[in-house]
């Protein structure tokens, strides 16, 4: 009998542990917008806790070899926006942490980040993201 709960203990921890580490506070998408090293991604949130953001938040991030030396330091990002469906935008202040490439090719991120608004709110938990690839072919020299 104890055979059988400790396999039935493994299988729920084996099939537990890959779900929790995908969950997030907020999703969105990640693309490669600029070859300036500081601002290669604009990562978009544009869902928080289940229920789609009245405005979509963008994130620029900095290249890859940036980001993967984060630990639990914050990093400031610069060219945060708060954008409406209309097309009008605010800025926003806002931090990353702890963030990594998941998939082939890092076809996805995730990470923690802050989101400071003009008002003084903020916005803060962990966050997934897409990789969308650019419609085309960039080079950067």
């Amino acid at each position: 009998m104890g055979g059988l709960c400790r396999k039935f203990l493994f299988a729920t921890l084996v099939v537990a542990v890959p779900l929790s580490s995908y969950s997030s506070d907020a999703t969105g998408s990640l693309r490669f917008t600029s070859c300036e090293p500081m601002r290669w991604y604009r990562l978009t949130l544009t869902r928080f806790r289940n229920q789609n953001l009245k405005n979509a938040i963008a994130l620029e991030l900095p290249a890859d070899w940036v980001l993967l030396h984060l630990t639990d330091e914050w990093l400031d990002v610069i060219g945060g926006l708060e954008c409406a469906p209309d097309g009008s935008c605010a800025t926003v202040t806002g931090k990353v942490r702890n963030v990594r490439f998941h998939g082939w090719r890092g076809s996805a991120i995730s990470g923690d980040f802050i989101v400071q608004f003009l008002d003084g709110s903020k916005l803060q938990g962990s966050f997934n993201a897409k990789y969308v690839k650019p419609p085309a072919k960039i080079i950067c020299e």
